[in-house]
């Protein structure tokens, strides 16, 4: 299997007792992805894993992400965005998360995960 990534440190490989090679990303939880799930569906889980693989590909000084139209499209579901949208408000209503957008600017959304 050949997995392209743009930052090496966000993939880390481990080798099993059988010799094959196990690929993850850092920082992802169970019991967030759950929440996240429980709360705005696909959609909430999509918005986690987009926000988690940014984080990893780069530090922010107010720890804000972007979440593009395009990133969730690259799920089998292919999420519209008015899906997403409705999603961010159901996540930062919960308090998971916190959002802005400048509109009318073309700019994807900034996000940032509040659980720790």
């Amino acid at each position: 299997m050949t997995l392209y990534t743009p930052h090496p440190t966000i993939v880390n490989f481990s080798k099993t007792k059988k010799g094959k090679t196990k690929l993850f990303i850092k920082d992802i939880y169970k019991t967030e992805i759950a929440m996240f799930g429980t709360v705005a569906g696909l959609a909430g889980v999509a918005i986690y894993l987009v926000v988690k693989w940014q984080m990893g590909l780069k530090k922010s000084s107010d720890g804000f992400f972007p979440v593009s139209n395009k990133d969730l499209k690259q799920f089998k579901t292919k999420i519209h965005r008015n899906t997403k949208y409705e999603a961010l408000k159901k996540l930062r209503d919960e308090k998971l998360i916190e959002y802005y957008s400048e509109e009318n600017s073309g700019k994807s959304t900034m996000v940032r995960i509040l659980t720790k």
